[in-house]
């Protein structure tokens, strides 16, 4: 019945890493074979033993220090202990009526004690030195499956705690087999692609690329299967057809069993792409900038140098001579141009405007006079007698309502009427839905229609 009881517990605990299982199992087994009343099993973390499965107490003692009873002794001494007789024992702590022997064997993995088994039996029932025997063969292959089971719970929980690193990780982490098939793929492919993890199992790698890449990330692909370390870049395909940059970097994994897998990590390059792009944009924009403020300045010199000469006719020309009004339009002309420089050096200086308080009662009519100079269109203009001034750039402004009215007047080729209208107005509380993003305060509105 002995070797029974050992070949029984000894198959459960070859097989069995869940230690749940493992106490239940022996604690049961021991007290069904040989009726023994009362039997724990305990596990010995740091100095004291906490009980893990028992039958026949109401309750036990738990935890237990290993300088307590007969189990801290059985576990601090690496020595079994058997107890004819409790009541002369000092170190027998009572925890059932009628308690009168008791087998406590400690369990030992790798010559280190792992925790200990007790067995304890009424008056009527005593134990013997055979039982001792018993416990302490099958406290041999406790240990060992104590210790196994607990390499199994450390190497599952190191499992989970890398595949939690993996899973929180920005990149996407993935596996193929040597077909190029994934395997395996992190939470983060969601992120970037739309595609669950669970989507792309047993796809081909190339499903995430662009086709119109074609051949050439196909054999990059097979590059990688084939052991190239070398990193490669991409527009990876997401699930609603738009596109990401992404870097492959992949290595070829051969485990114990042969098995052939590629390991690799997708890092998303969208944003640091992005940036490059606005990078490059800029710095075109600076050397558009230093080109535009050189031409700019040689322009400004020459229009300085031409605009001496209509100024020298008007003092030659009589006011009332039809060339006198031509020579002024010329010269108003060549103001305007003037005005396109300064805009051209304020482009060249990074856009900033240069703001002054500017009277449009006075600007309005020399812009639509301009503006609509040898045209069939008619303007009538209402100005506020009391209009305000504003705080803009005179050069930028002008140019803003030249090209309104030319618009204006370029939508009606047989000729037409062009209104214009300025006043003072003050947002504070009613508003319309074109200056409703305009913080309150005071405001000038100038209106242009076309007939």
């Amino acid at each position: 019945m002995e070797l029974a009881l050992v070949d029984r517990v000894r198959t459960v605990l070859s097989r069995e890493t869940d230690l749940g299982v493992v106490f239940k199992t022996i604690v049961e087994a021991v007290a069904q074979t040989f009726h023994y009343s009362h039997v724990t099993v305990y596990l010995l973390k740091e100095d004291e033993l906490y009980v893990q499965y028992f039958v026949g107490f109401e309750q036990v003692a738990s935890p237990v220090p290993l300088t307590s009873g007969i189990l801290g002794r059985t576990a601090r001494t690496g020595e079994p202990v058997f107890v004819e007789d409790t009541v002369q024992d000092p170190d027998y702590i009572h925890t059932a009526p009628d308690i009168g022997s008791e087998v406590c064997v400690p369990l030992i993995d790798q010559q280190t004690v792992v925790g200990v088994l007790n067995v304890e039996s009424t008056k009527g029932n005593p134990l013997t030195g055979a039982d001792l025997a018993l416990m302490q063969a099958l406290s041999e292959h406790i240990g060992v499956a104590i210790g196994r089971a607990r390499l199994y719970s450390e190497v599952e929980a190191s499992e989970a705690r890398y595949r939690n690193l993996f899973e929180q990780l920005n990149d996407v982490i993935f596996t193929l087999n040597p077909q190029g098939v994934i395997t395996y793929v992190s939470p983060a492919i969601e992120r970037y692609t739309g595609y669950a993890p669970e989507e792309l199992l047993g796809h081909a790698f190339t499903m995430l690329m662009d086709q119109q890449d074609g051949p050439v990330l196909i054999g990059r692909v097979q590059q990688m299967v084939a052991g190239s370390t070398t990193p490669f870049e991409f527009q990876m395909r997401t699930k609603d057809g738009a596109r990401r940059w992404v870097r492959s970097s992949a290595r070829v994994i051969t485990d114990e069993q042969g098995t052939v897998e590629v390991h690799g990590v997708l890092i998303d390059l969208t944003d640091r792409r992005r940036m490059e792009e606005e990078r490059i944009k800029l710095s075109k924009l600076e050397s558009l900038g230093v080109l535009a403020g050189g031409i700019a300045h040689d322009f400004n010199n020459l229009l300085t140098g031409i605009l001496g000469n209509p100024s020298m006719a008007e003092i030659i020309l009589n006011p009332d001579d039809e060339a006198y009004k031509n020579i002024q339009n010329a010269e108003q002309a060549l103001m305007h141009a003037k005005d396109l420089t300064y805009q051209l050096l304020t482009f060249a200086r990074g856009g900033t405007p240069i703001k002054a308080p500017v009277g449009l009662q006075s600007l309005l009519p020399d812009i639509a006079a301009f503006a609509l100079h040898g045209s069939r269109t008619r303007c009538e203009m209402t100005i506020a007698p009391d209009l305000w001034q504003i705080d803009a750039d005179a050069g930028q402004i002008t140019q803003v309502l030249q090209n309104i009215i030319i618009n204006a007047d370029q939508a009606m080729p047989n000729g037409g009427l062009v209104e214009i209208d300025a006043s003072n107005v003050s947002f504070e509380t009613r508003r319309s839905p074109e200056t409703a993003a305009l913080p309150d305060g005071p405001y000038v509105r100038v209106v242009i229609r076309d007939s």
